[in-house]
């Protein structure tokens, strides 16, 4: 198949909304979960930004990501966590917003054994709490967490961390609503904050 790199905004002149896998655009798939089922490991999925009312799931090593996080929204409409990420290897999300998700933990971004990359994100106006972490490794950078609701049921509206590790780097993680904490680690869990 013949594969080239967008002009992305001459693109999105004709093609208002879609994912391109691996810069190949003979095949555009409607939905992030359609291109997601279709991907294998180390696919690079570039999404055209848009409003996309999707819950995503992802059990493969791949990389998620929008030429401009500020106008990509990933609304989950609060019928279960925008992203679940279970048994992935390694998931890298690159200039996503993710909104309006609902989990009892995870609202915007649910991961259980799988190591994911966040980075030029934003993660926000959550149920469940913004992002859930459940012995795994994370890497969030540049990326921003804020206006998230946990349940009440655990800290850590804005992260929780139960079992692994914690790197966050150039990151805001605030005005989460919590009584306690805007990040909590559990169960030997690690933290390293570089700003």
């Amino acid at each position: 198949m013949k594969r080239f790199d967008p002009d992305w905004q001459n693109y999105q002149n004709e093609i208002k909304k879609g994912v391109i896998i691996n810069g190949n655009f003979e095949q555009i798939f409607e939905t992030i979960q359609s291109a997601i089922d279709a991907a294998v490991d180390g696919d690079i999925l570039t999404i055209i930004p848009e409003i996309y009312e999707e819950n995503l799931t992802i059990n493969k090593s791949i990389t998620l990501k929008s030429e401009d996080e500020k106008n990509i929204i990933l609304d989950g409409k609060k019928k279960g966590p925008v992203i679940s990420i279970e048994n992935a290897g390694t998931v890298s999300l690159f200039n996503l917003n993710l909104k309006n998700g609902k989990a009892e933990n995870g609202g915007g971004i649910f991961v259980k054994n799988s190591n994911l990359n966040l980075e030029n994100s934003i993660i926000s106006e959550n149920l469940g709490g913004g992002i859930y972490s459940f012995v795994s490794v994370l890497k969030i950078e540049n990326s921003e967490i804020f206006k998230n609701e946990n349940n009440g049921n655990y800290f850590g509206a804005g992260l929780l961390v139960n079992g692994g590790d914690l790197k966050l780097i150039n990151s805001k993680v605030f005005n989460n609503s919590d009584s306690q904490e805007e990040i909590s680690l559990n169960q030997n869990s690690e933290i390293l904050i570089e700003n």
